[in-house]
């Protein structure tokens, strides 16, 4: 997957995940709440990871 590709879709989770944490906290359905949380986390934790490894690749290192 192209890393813009791949860019664009981890930023559409992440405001999914968003929308779910604040949409859950306007309706009063928190399990909305904890589902977008989780969402997020995940998210997150894999952007990181895939820019660790795309910033290793640039340099020339291997894992």
């Amino acid at each position: 997957m192209n890393t813009r590709v791949r860019l664009i879709v981890q930023a559409l989770v992440l405001v999914l995940g968003l929308a779910l944490i604040v949409g859950g906290i306007v309706t009063a359905k928190y399990g909305a709440v904890v589902i977008g949380i989780i969402v997020t986390g995940v998210n997150v934790q894999q952007f990181l990871k895939t820019n660790k490894a795309t910033k290793d690749e640039r340099l020339g290192h291997t894992p």
